[in-house]
Protein backbone atom coordinates (compact mmCIF):
# COMPACT_ATOMS: atom_id res chain seq x y z
CA UNK A 1 0.00 0.00 0.00
CA UNK A 2 1.30 3.44 -0.87
CA UNK A 3 1.26 6.41 1.49
CA UNK A 4 1.56 10.12 0.78
CA UNK A 5 2.08 13.36 2.69
CA UNK A 6 1.09 17.10 1.43
CA UNK A 7 3.10 18.43 2.18
CA UNK A 8 -0.51 16.45 2.42
CA UNK A 9 -0.21 12.67 3.80
CA UNK A 10 -1.26 9.01 3.85
CA UNK A 11 2.28 8.04 3.34
CA UNK A 12 1.50 10.84 0.96
CA UNK A 13 2.41 14.44 1.87
CA UNK A 14 0.81 17.59 0.51
CA UNK A 15 2.38 20.96 0.87
CA UNK A 16 2.58 24.33 -0.79
CA UNK A 17 6.11 25.11 -1.96
CA UNK A 18 6.62 28.20 -4.12
CA UNK A 19 6.58 29.52 -7.69
CA UNK A 20 9.89 29.65 -9.57
CA UNK A 21 11.15 29.47 -13.17
CA UNK A 22 11.70 26.06 -14.70
CA UNK A 23 15.11 24.54 -15.38
CA UNK A 24 16.66 21.19 -16.31
CA UNK A 25 19.11 19.22 -14.21
CA UNK A 26 20.44 15.70 -14.89
CA UNK A 27 17.45 14.63 -16.96
CA UNK A 28 15.04 15.66 -14.20
CA UNK A 29 12.77 18.57 -15.05
CA UNK A 30 12.43 20.84 -12.05
CA UNK A 31 9.26 22.72 -12.90
CA UNK A 32 9.56 25.13 -10.03
CA UNK A 33 6.66 26.99 -11.51
CA UNK A 34 4.53 24.80 -9.29
CA UNK A 35 1.91 25.37 -6.62
CA UNK A 36 2.00 22.13 -4.67
CA UNK A 37 4.38 19.34 -3.76
CA UNK A 38 3.41 15.83 -2.71
CA UNK A 39 5.87 13.48 -1.03
CA UNK A 40 5.22 9.83 -1.81
CA UNK A 41 6.92 8.20 1.16
CA UNK A 42 6.49 4.62 -0.05
CA UNK A 43 7.97 5.27 -3.50
CA UNK A 44 10.54 7.81 -2.24
CA UNK A 45 9.70 10.60 -4.65
CA UNK A 46 8.14 14.04 -4.80
CA UNK A 47 5.40 14.96 -7.27
CA UNK A 48 4.94 18.58 -8.32
CA UNK A 49 1.59 20.06 -9.36
CA UNK A 50 0.60 23.35 -10.99
CA UNK A 51 -2.27 25.59 -9.90
CA UNK A 52 -4.74 23.35 -11.78
CA UNK A 53 -3.47 20.27 -9.90
CA UNK A 54 -1.85 18.88 -13.03
CA UNK A 55 1.32 16.92 -12.32
CA UNK A 56 4.27 18.74 -13.88
CA UNK A 57 7.38 16.94 -12.56
CA UNK A 58 8.70 14.09 -10.42
CA UNK A 59 11.79 14.08 -8.23
CA UNK A 60 13.08 10.58 -7.27
CA UNK A 61 14.79 10.27 -3.89
CA UNK A 62 17.06 7.54 -2.54
CA UNK A 63 15.76 7.62 1.02
CA UNK A 64 12.91 5.59 2.54
CA UNK A 65 10.07 6.42 4.96
CA UNK A 66 10.13 10.17 4.47
CA UNK A 67 8.13 11.36 7.43
CA UNK A 68 4.85 10.43 9.12
CA UNK A 69 1.20 11.23 8.59
CA UNK A 70 1.23 13.09 11.93
CA UNK A 71 3.82 15.62 10.75
CA UNK A 72 3.67 18.15 7.94
CA UNK A 73 6.85 18.73 5.92
CA UNK A 74 8.86 21.82 6.82
CA UNK A 75 9.70 24.47 4.21
CA UNK A 76 12.05 27.29 5.15
CA UNK A 77 13.45 29.89 2.74
CA UNK A 78 12.66 27.76 -0.37
CA UNK A 79 14.22 24.68 1.24
CA UNK A 80 12.32 21.50 2.09
CA UNK A 81 13.39 19.50 5.16
CA UNK A 82 12.45 15.84 5.60
CA UNK A 83 13.36 13.09 8.06
CA UNK A 84 14.09 9.78 6.27
CA UNK A 85 13.59 7.06 8.88
CA UNK A 86 14.88 4.20 6.74
CA UNK A 87 13.32 1.03 5.41
CA UNK A 88 10.18 -0.08 7.23
CA UNK A 89 11.69 -3.25 8.73
CA UNK A 90 14.81 -1.44 9.97
CA UNK A 91 14.14 2.30 10.62
CA UNK A 92 17.85 2.90 11.23
CA UNK A 93 18.41 6.32 9.61
CA UNK A 94 19.83 9.14 11.74
CA UNK A 95 19.73 12.10 9.38
CA UNK A 96 17.81 15.06 7.95
CA UNK A 97 17.44 15.61 4.21
CA UNK A 98 17.40 19.14 2.80
CA UNK A 99 16.17 19.78 -0.75
CA UNK A 100 16.69 23.18 -2.37
CA UNK A 101 13.50 23.81 -4.27
CA UNK A 102 15.09 26.31 -6.66
CA UNK A 103 17.68 23.84 -7.95
CA UNK A 104 16.80 20.36 -6.72
CA UNK A 105 20.15 20.14 -4.90
CA UNK A 106 20.15 17.90 -1.85
CA UNK A 107 22.16 17.89 1.36
CA UNK A 108 22.28 15.46 4.30
CA UNK A 109 22.74 16.50 7.91
CA UNK A 110 23.87 13.68 10.19
CA UNK A 111 22.08 13.91 13.55
CA UNK A 112 23.02 10.48 15.01
CA UNK A 113 19.65 9.95 16.66
CA UNK A 114 17.18 7.17 15.84
CA UNK A 115 13.41 7.51 15.41
CA UNK A 116 13.31 11.28 14.94
CA UNK A 117 9.85 12.72 14.31
CA UNK A 118 9.20 16.46 14.49
CA UNK A 119 11.54 19.01 12.88
CA UNK A 120 11.80 22.80 12.77
CA UNK A 121 14.31 25.19 11.22
CA UNK A 122 15.59 28.74 11.58
CA UNK A 123 18.41 30.69 9.87
CA UNK A 124 21.24 28.92 11.68
CA UNK A 125 20.01 25.55 12.89
CA UNK A 126 17.89 22.47 12.34
CA UNK A 127 16.07 21.05 15.36
CA UNK A 128 14.70 17.52 15.71
CA UNK A 129 13.29 15.42 18.53
CA UNK A 130 13.08 11.71 19.28
CA UNK A 131 12.09 9.44 22.16
CA UNK A 132 14.07 6.37 23.26
CA UNK A 133 13.40 4.18 26.32
CA UNK A 134 10.94 6.66 27.78
CA UNK A 135 13.23 9.68 27.50
CA UNK A 136 13.16 12.37 24.82
CA UNK A 137 16.00 14.19 23.12
CA UNK A 138 15.97 17.60 21.48
CA UNK A 139 18.73 17.90 18.92
CA UNK A 140 20.21 21.09 17.46
CA UNK A 141 22.23 20.73 14.25
CA UNK A 142 24.23 23.65 12.85
CA UNK A 143 23.55 24.27 9.16
CA UNK A 144 27.08 25.65 8.78
CA UNK A 145 29.18 22.76 10.15
CA UNK A 146 26.73 19.94 11.04
CA UNK A 147 27.75 20.15 14.70
CA UNK A 148 25.04 18.51 16.84
CA UNK A 149 24.10 19.26 20.45
CA UNK A 150 21.40 17.22 22.22
CA UNK A 151 19.37 17.94 25.33
CA UNK A 152 17.76 15.03 27.21
CA UNK A 153 14.35 15.32 28.90
CA UNK A 154 13.72 12.34 31.15
CA UNK A 155 10.34 10.62 31.35
CA UNK A 156 8.50 12.60 28.69
CA UNK A 157 7.41 12.16 25.08
CA UNK A 158 8.14 15.18 22.89
CA UNK A 159 5.64 15.24 20.03
CA UNK A 160 6.12 18.61 18.34
CA UNK A 161 8.78 21.30 17.87
CA UNK A 162 8.44 24.94 16.82
CA UNK A 163 11.15 27.57 16.65
CA UNK A 164 11.68 31.25 16.02
CA UNK A 165 15.00 33.04 15.61
CA UNK A 166 15.59 33.11 19.38
CA UNK A 167 13.25 30.56 20.96
CA UNK A 168 12.54 26.83 20.68
CA UNK A 169 9.23 25.34 21.83
CA UNK A 170 8.76 21.62 22.55
CA UNK A 171 5.32 20.08 23.16
CA UNK A 172 5.74 17.21 25.62
CA UNK A 173 3.55 14.70 27.42
CA UNK A 174 3.94 12.55 30.51
CA UNK A 175 1.51 9.72 31.22
CA UNK A 176 0.45 8.30 34.57
CA UNK A 177 -2.02 5.48 34.12
CA UNK A 178 -4.83 6.78 31.93
CA UNK A 179 -4.10 10.43 32.67
CA UNK A 180 -1.73 12.64 30.66
CA UNK A 181 0.07 15.81 31.66
CA UNK A 182 1.03 18.12 28.81
CA UNK A 183 3.59 20.91 28.70
CA UNK A 184 5.37 23.37 26.44
CA UNK A 185 9.10 23.39 27.20
CA UNK A 186 10.77 26.65 26.18
CA UNK A 187 14.48 26.86 25.32
CA UNK A 188 16.95 29.43 24.10
CA UNK A 189 17.22 28.44 20.44
CA UNK A 190 20.94 29.09 20.06
CA UNK A 191 22.24 27.80 23.39
CA UNK A 192 19.62 25.04 23.73
CA UNK A 193 19.34 26.08 27.38
CA UNK A 194 16.08 25.46 29.26
CA UNK A 195 14.04 28.55 30.10
CA UNK A 196 10.66 27.47 31.46
CA UNK A 197 7.84 24.93 31.26
CA UNK A 198 4.20 25.86 30.61
CA UNK A 199 1.56 23.44 31.90
CA UNK A 200 -1.17 22.96 29.26
CA UNK A 201 -2.72 19.80 30.75
CA UNK A 202 -6.10 21.46 31.24
CA UNK A 203 -6.30 22.28 27.53
CA UNK A 204 -5.45 18.98 25.84
CA UNK A 205 -3.37 15.83 25.55
CA UNK A 206 -0.62 14.90 23.11
CA UNK A 207 -0.04 17.66 20.55
CA UNK A 208 1.13 17.15 16.96
CA UNK A 209 -0.18 20.30 15.26
CA UNK A 210 0.92 23.83 16.16
CA UNK A 211 1.95 27.00 14.33
CA UNK A 212 3.58 30.33 15.11
CA UNK A 213 1.57 33.45 14.27
CA UNK A 214 2.14 37.06 15.32
CA UNK A 215 4.09 36.27 18.54
CA UNK A 216 1.59 33.59 19.43
CA UNK A 217 1.59 29.79 19.35
CA UNK A 218 -1.64 28.25 18.09
CA UNK A 219 -2.09 24.57 18.94
CA UNK A 220 -4.95 22.17 18.31
CA UNK A 221 -6.33 19.91 21.04
CA UNK A 222 -7.67 16.75 19.41
CA UNK A 223 -7.98 14.93 22.75
CA UNK A 224 -8.06 16.01 26.38
CA UNK A 225 -5.78 14.77 29.18
CA UNK A 226 -7.97 11.69 29.58
CA UNK A 227 -7.65 10.85 25.86
CA UNK A 228 -11.27 11.83 25.16
CA UNK A 229 -12.25 13.74 21.98
CA UNK A 230 -11.69 17.49 22.26
CA UNK A 231 -12.87 20.48 20.20
CA UNK A 232 -10.57 23.38 21.07
CA UNK A 233 -7.67 25.38 19.68
CA UNK A 234 -5.50 27.41 22.05
CA UNK A 235 -3.57 30.62 21.49
CA UNK A 236 -0.53 31.00 23.75
CA UNK A 237 0.85 34.53 23.86
CA UNK A 238 4.65 34.37 23.91
CA UNK A 239 4.87 37.93 25.25
CA UNK A 240 2.09 37.86 27.84
CA UNK A 241 2.30 34.13 28.69
CA UNK A 242 -1.49 33.85 28.62
CA UNK A 243 -3.65 31.20 26.96
CA UNK A 244 -6.89 31.87 25.08
CA UNK A 245 -9.18 28.98 24.13
CA UNK A 246 -11.41 28.81 21.04
CA UNK A 247 -14.16 26.19 21.04
CA UNK A 248 -15.53 24.66 17.85
CA UNK A 249 -18.67 22.76 16.92
CA UNK A 250 -16.68 19.73 15.76
CA UNK A 251 -14.21 17.45 17.53
CA UNK A 252 -10.67 16.53 16.45
CA UNK A 253 -9.15 19.87 15.39
CA UNK A 254 -6.01 19.03 13.43
CA UNK A 255 -4.13 21.26 10.96
CA UNK A 256 -4.07 25.01 11.50
CA UNK A 257 -3.45 27.95 9.19
CA UNK A 258 -4.01 31.71 9.30
CA UNK A 259 -4.70 33.99 6.35
CA UNK A 260 -5.83 37.62 6.56
CA UNK A 261 -6.67 37.20 10.27
CA UNK A 262 -8.83 34.16 9.47
CA UNK A 263 -8.02 30.95 11.33
CA UNK A 264 -8.62 27.79 9.26
CA UNK A 265 -8.91 24.54 11.21
CA UNK A 266 -9.29 21.04 9.81
CA UNK A 267 -11.18 18.41 11.81
CA UNK A 268 -10.15 14.77 11.44
CA UNK A 269 -8.96 11.88 13.62
CA UNK A 270 -6.01 10.25 11.85
CA UNK A 271 -6.27 7.04 13.90
CA UNK A 272 -10.03 6.44 14.01
CA UNK A 273 -10.52 8.17 10.64
CA UNK A 274 -13.45 10.17 11.94
CA UNK A 275 -14.48 13.70 10.97
CA UNK A 276 -14.01 15.59 7.74
CA UNK A 277 -14.78 19.28 8.00
CA UNK A 278 -13.15 22.71 8.01
CA UNK A 279 -13.82 25.48 10.52
CA UNK A 280 -13.30 29.11 9.51
CA UNK A 281 -12.88 31.51 12.43
CA UNK A 282 -12.45 35.28 12.26
CA UNK A 283 -9.88 36.16 14.94
CA UNK A 284 -11.21 39.73 15.19
CA UNK A 285 -14.99 39.36 15.05
CA UNK A 286 -15.12 35.79 16.47
CA UNK A 287 -17.43 34.78 13.61
CA UNK A 288 -17.37 31.01 13.06
CA UNK A 289 -18.44 28.79 10.18
CA UNK A 290 -17.99 25.01 10.01
CA UNK A 291 -18.17 23.33 6.60
CA UNK A 292 -18.72 19.60 6.17
CA UNK A 293 -16.68 18.46 3.17
CA UNK A 294 -17.98 14.93 2.67
CA UNK A 295 -14.46 13.49 2.56
CA UNK A 296 -11.46 12.90 4.84
CA UNK A 297 -9.07 15.70 5.76
CA UNK A 298 -5.79 13.92 6.40
CA UNK A 299 -3.63 16.97 5.79
CA UNK A 300 -4.29 20.61 4.97
CA UNK A 301 -2.07 23.42 3.75
CA UNK A 302 -2.79 26.87 2.31
CA UNK A 303 -1.39 29.46 -0.07
CA UNK A 304 -3.11 32.74 0.73
CA UNK A 305 -6.84 32.00 0.27
CA UNK A 306 -6.34 28.71 -1.61
CA UNK A 307 -6.65 25.61 0.58
CA UNK A 308 -5.24 22.21 -0.39
CA UNK A 309 -6.54 19.08 1.31
CA UNK A 310 -5.32 15.51 1.12
CA UNK A 311 -8.05 12.87 1.37
CA UNK A 312 -6.81 9.30 0.92
CA UNK A 313 -5.62 9.33 -2.72
CA UNK A 314 -7.28 12.58 -3.80
CA UNK A 315 -6.04 16.18 -3.53
CA UNK A 316 -8.74 18.84 -3.28
CA UNK A 317 -8.27 22.54 -3.96
CA UNK A 318 -10.70 24.99 -2.35
CA UNK A 319 -10.99 28.77 -2.48
CA UNK A 320 -11.70 30.61 0.77
CA UNK A 321 -14.06 33.52 0.22
CA UNK A 322 -16.47 35.34 2.56
CA UNK A 323 -16.08 32.79 5.37
CA UNK A 324 -16.93 29.92 3.05
CA UNK A 325 -15.17 27.34 0.86
CA UNK A 326 -15.64 26.73 -2.86
CA UNK A 327 -14.25 23.66 -4.60
CA UNK A 328 -12.04 24.68 -7.53
CA UNK A 329 -10.65 21.32 -8.63
CA UNK A 330 -9.41 17.92 -7.47
CA UNK A 331 -7.07 15.25 -8.75
CA UNK A 332 -6.45 11.57 -8.19
CA UNK A 333 -2.94 10.73 -6.95
CA UNK A 334 -1.36 8.28 -9.41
Amino acid sequence: MQFFKIFLYHNYILSYFCTKPQQKREKILYLLDFSLGLVNSAKSRIYFYNQNLEKTATLPLEYASLGSIFYNPVIYEDELYLIPQGKTNVKDEKKVLKIELKSGNQKIYEINQLAMNSICVNDKNIYTCNTLNGDSYINKCSKENNQVVSEKIEGVYVSKLLCSKDMLFAFATTKYGKEMNSYIYIYDAEELSFDEKIDITNYGGTHYKAILFDNNILFSNSVDSGDHPCNTVCIYSINDKTIETISFDQYYPLDLAVWDNILIVSHFDLVKREGGSISIYNLETKELNNIELGHDVEQMTINENVIYILSDKIIYQYELKDMNLYLKCKTQIK
